[in-house]
């Protein structure tokens, strides 16, 4: 399992061109929020700056869609 995660580590910063620190510091960044309405549950994304989306782009993520999902709860 350590030499996966050095190799995913080194393959996103050759991808992005920046230390995996920083790029770990960028993704800590994207937080979801859980919201209750009524009998709803929904699950939602925070809003990517401009540094975040670039480097998601730059190691080929998708970014996440802004409303990750809604359940019913009793």
């Amino acid at each position: 399992i350590c030499t996966l995660a050095l190799l995913v580590s080194r393959t996103a910063e050759l991808a992005a061109g920046k230390p995996w620190e920083r790029i770990r510091h960028e993704l800590r960044r994207l937080k979801a929020t859980k919201f209750s309405a009524g009998p709803y549950r929904f699950f939602q994304r925070n809003e990517l700056d401009s540094r975040l989306s670039r480097t998601l782009q730059a190691v080929d993520i998708e970014s996440p869609k802004r409303i990750l999902g809604v359940e019913e709860h009793p």
